[in-house]
């Protein structure tokens, strides 16, 4: 079989660690509501998938600039816009509220 260069594993990978903290965080924290671990969920997401954009952040930015509508007009948003993933991530994860 031929394999690919866009695979699918490390994507299923991730999945699978998001999934995992999730877990492992809702249990740690004992997490009953579910807005508590949606909140959980979601800082596991953030947090994981920004870190291979960050990783390859000049690729990252060309590519997103291909799709999304403000980093086509405006680059240096595909620059920022993993670290705004990142710092999403970490809100979630210490429950910062600003409203």
């Amino acid at each position: 079989m031929h394999k690919h260069k866009g695979s699918w594993g490390p994507v299923v990978a991730m999945w699978a660690i998001v999934l995992i903290a999730t877990a492992v965080m809702v249990t740690i924290e004992d997490a009953a509501s579910t807005e508590h671990q949606m909140r959980i969920f979601m800082a596991m997401f953030f947090l994981t998938f920004s870190i291979p954009k960050i990783m390859h952040l000049s690729g990252f930015a060309q590519t997103f600039a291909r799709y999304d509508l403000a980093a086509r007009e405006f680059l240096p948003y595909g620059y920022l816009y993993p670290f705004i993933e990142l710092a999403l991530g970490f809100a979630y994860l210490f429950n910062y509220n600003p409203l």
